[in-house]
């Protein structure tokens, strides 16, 4: 098993061009691109959302003339970085215009959620999208994957567009993918985001279901708190009236600087913050809660 840790940022679609022709993807001695792929990737559950329920994702993938099968087990987020188990092995290719065979015989017997029969798992929605990949090597030598993705989740009742950066530790200090978004956000917006392919996928099959723990702002204790401003200004480019109140509290108390919450309240009006101020905020409180609810590990 390997334990994925990644910085998932939302790209608009108009800004990828703008994107791929920042001079540092072209000229930094620290940065390898990779070839380009194309990835199809289709995601198992069974009727009832087992998997799901169990907080686990499935799904095989083609890369080139290669397949491999990947389970993915919960883990969890802290300031937008998402941390997760994940095993994943080649695969047999499939016959004629059939899905690939599931393995489920290749996961350790207790990687596989209890109480999921794997007869009962059938093809339930696809993911295609482009991949365009890059290495960055930062000056402290840890190492980063920087993928962009574009492309579009299909399940029955229709389709979500993908339009996504994913900043992926290789090896190093996880604190380096903030340090790298800040730097790309410099020139192009990002907006951190905790919504996974998955999710857009059940979306499409049953909106509702697929549930991401969110935190009110009267939730007691700092990280509890920083956490749910994070996410207020992930989902809405609105603030909630309480929102000021409570981040200016965290400063008093000590839990946040000055400098990240006098400024940035400073700049809304109306309760609206644009999207470039609001990406900025986003990374610098996320860095925050990140640092916050690891301190002590």
């Amino acid at each position: 098993m390997s334990y994925e840790v990644e910085l998932k940022l939302d790209i608009q679609e108009a800004d990828i061009e703008r994107f791929l022709t920042l001079a540092w993807l072209h000229s930094s001695q620290n940065l390898e691109q990779q070839p380009d792929r194309y990835l199809e990737n289709t995601y198992y559950d069974s009727p009832s959302f087992a998997l799901l329920e169990n907080k686990a994702a499935l799904r095989t993938r083609k890369a080139g003339e290669r397949y491999y099968q990947t389970l993915k087990t919960k883990g969890s987020s802290v300031g937008g970085l998402h941390q997760r188990g994940e095993w994943e092995y080649p695969i047999s290719a499939p016959e004629g215009d059939n899905p690939p065979a599931l393995q489920p015989d290749l996961f350790p017997a207790d990687a596989w959620p209890s109480g999921v029969e794997v007869a009962d798992v059938v093809p339930i929605f696809t993911t295609n999208f482009a991949r365009k990949t890059w290495i960055w090597t930062s000056v402290r030598a840890s190492k980063v994957e920087i993928v962009l993705d574009k492309g579009h989740v299909s399940a029955r009742k229709g389709q979500a567009a993908i339009c996504e950066i994913e900043l992926e530790l290789l090896s190093g200090n996880p604190e380096c993918l903030f340090d790298l978004a800040e730097a790309i956000n410099l020139n192009i917006p990002l907006l951190i985001s905790d919504v996974t392919k998955a999710q857009r996928g059940f979306d499409l099959l049953s909106p509702g279901r697929w549930t991401v723990f969110r935190e009110s702002l009267e939730s007691q204790g700092t990280l509890n708190q920083l956490t749910a401003i994070i996410q207020h200004l992930m989902d809405s480019e609105l603030l909630p009236d309480a929102l000021p109140d409570v981040a200016l509290s965290l400063v008093n108390e000590g839990g946040l600087p000055a400098m990240d919450v006098l400024p940035w309240l400073l700049l809304t009006q109306s309760g609206k913050i644009d999207f470039s101020l609001r990406t900025q905020w986003l990374l610098r409180l996320a860095r925050h809660a990140w640092l916050l609810g690891n301190k002590d590990k």
